[in-house]
């Protein structure tokens, strides 16, 4: 499920700042009220600096203030509605949801060790989800029992799989790998070792961060290479990994020769029903309720109408139309759909965990390979 409004995280150049301070809002501290409740400069500023390339894309007529000033207004539509009826997830809640997509995403994760990803967002953005089911199917509720049984049909999809955090180094071929990796064992600099290699400088660049594989990528001899190294150690020498076949590439057979350090080595992982309610809880909803989304958009249109919402921005005043036009949009059920009493729209897939647009990563393993090419959606 996702919003055409949801703003994601990541980090973009500081430039994007420079679009929400423009004339017209450069001396107004609050830019926008919603129901008397403060959109202030600094926030949408913030938000601005973590859109992605695709929120922009999503919203091609806006720049960065826009559409974190959309996505906000949103968000406090939501957070508003589900407020008074009794719908908010607890904070527990929203934890756990964060800390299980972190788990499933070490790339993430690793992110906001590191301070390029901030914790407080996902956590908004997975709030933010929540209430969207809440509002879509009028606060329903999920048994115990109902929880039990599709916690034990989904665990398997469920669970995290096995991940190897490596640092990687392609090599034209094995006696390239064995000459360049002595050095690259003593210094551990992948970009002195890729520029030795004749890489190209936009190549170079790219070499020494992690990466982060799944032994599903592979076959049987690669994933027994892969087991036998060490966290922190350096291969020994060369290693020929091979992909396995794919829907794409059915004949399999490509191949990457590469050096490097096994960082360290994620085991499989099965999470309990405590740690995944929300998502056992949201595909039981969307087997109760398969239209939910489309009558959560018609809740947040009538909502919308009702609310008091101020732009004081000059540059973006005629958004608030917009915005208002676009929910009802939302809101207007596909042709030839029936109407019905219960929740309605497009549900996301039942099978699977839900997708928060949070710029993170789908809950799925990230597969970047350092540098390595695999088949196009190899291990797929």
């Amino acid at each position: 499920m996702k919003s055409r409004f949801i703003a994601r995280v990541s980090l973009v150049s500081s430039a994007a700042l420079s679009l929400v301070l423009l004339t017209g809002c450069q001396n107004q501290k609050v830019l926008a009220r919603v129901k008397n409740q403060p959109i202030t400069e600094e926030q949408i500023a913030n938000r601005a600096m973590r859109l992605t390339s695709q929120d922009l894309t999503d919203l091609p007529q806006l720049d960065a203030g826009g559409a974190a000033l959309l996505s906000t207004i949103r968000e406090m539509l939501s957070d508003m509605y589900c407020a008074e009826k009794g719908y908010q997830p607890s904070n527990e809640e929203v934890d756990k949801m964060v800390t299980y997509i972190q788990r499933r995403n070490p790339g993430l994760d690793a992110a906001i060790k590191a301070g390029k990803a901030d914790r407080e967002d996902i956590k908004r953005e997975q709030r933010f989800l929540m209430q969207e089911v809440a509002i879509g199917t009028d606060g329903a509720q999920v048994t115990p029992e109902e929880l039990k049984k599709e916690y034990e049909e989904a665990k398997t999809s469920l669970t995290v799989p096995k991940i190897y955090t490596m640092r990687l180094l392609p090599v034209p071929s094995a006696d390239a790998g064995t000459q360049v990796l002595p050095e690259l064992k003593s210094s551990g600099d992948f970009k002195a070792a890729a520029t030795k290699l004749g890489m190209q400088p936009q190549r170079v660049a790219a070499m020494g961060q992690e990466a982060y594989l799944s032994p599903d990528l592979f076959e049987a001899e690669s994933v027994k290479e892969l087991d036998a190294l060490t966290a922190g150690k350096f291969t020994e020498k060369p290693l020929i990994l091979k992909f396995k076949p794919s829907a794409s590439n059915p004949q399999g057979g490509q191949s990457a020769i590469v050096v490097g350090q096994m960082v360290a080595v994620m085991p499989e992982y099965t999470p309990t029903l405590d740690e995944v309610n929300f998502v056992i809880k949201q595909r039981v909803l969307a087997k109760k309720f398969p239209q939910f989304e489309q009558h959560k958009n018609q809740v947040i249109a009538e909502f919308t109408s009702k609310v008091d919402i101020q732009i004081n921005a000059k540059r973006y005043e005629p958004l608030l139309e917009v915005f208002r036009m676009q929910a009802q949009i939302n809101a207007a059920p596909p042709a030839g759909t029936p109407m019905t009493t219960a929740p309605g729209g497009i549900a996301p897939d039942a099978s699977a965990p839900p997708q928060g647009g949070t710029g993170t990563p789908p809950p799925t393993a990230p597969t970047g390979t350092g540098g390595i090419t695999p088949p196009p959606n190899a291990g797929k």
